[in-house]
């Protein structure tokens, strides 16, 4: 990956915002709904969420179905310009995978559980829009 390969995209707000993508890569603009898997984790149900009392902030991650090549992730929540950084140094090695994190041992309770879980729960869109609609009660309509 070269050095500019990867759009990394944050705020300076208490709230942190930030994302990171693979620049304008082909395979994430042409139809890839069956090529990807996303992960999302709120952080509220993790332990040291709950204790921070953070509500309705999240972590989204999206990967390549099969190799799970992190192509994205957004962080919505305190402290995400952090939490970024353990998904963005995956990104620059060879295998661009997320083996590392899903792999990694993380302290509970730590913030950083909420990446971790993120990548646990990946699964196919189409159950994605569905756990966001039928569990989080968010629309896409």
């Amino acid at each position: 990956m070269k050095e500019y390969d990867l759009i990394s995209i944050g705020t300076g707000s208490a709230m942190g915002i930030v994302d990171i993508m693979i620049r304008e890569s082909p395979q994430i603009h042409v139809a890839v709904i069956d090529k990807v898997l996303i992960g999302i984790q709120r952080y509220q149900d993790t332990a040291k969420g709950q204790a921070m009392n953070a509500k309705d902030y999240f972590v989204k991650v999206i990967v390549e179905q099969g190799t799970l090549k992190i192509l994205g992730a957004h962080i919505i929540g305190p402290q995400a310009s952090v939490l970024i950084q353990e998904i963005i140094d995956p990104m620059y090695t060879h295998e661009q995978g997320a083996e590392p994190i899903i792999r990694g041992m993380h302290i509970h309770p730590a913030l950083s559980e909420v990446v971790e879980r993120a990548f646990y729960s990946l699964m196919p869109p189409d159950q994605y829009h569905h756990v966001m609609e039928e569990h989080f009660k968010l629309s896409y309509k």
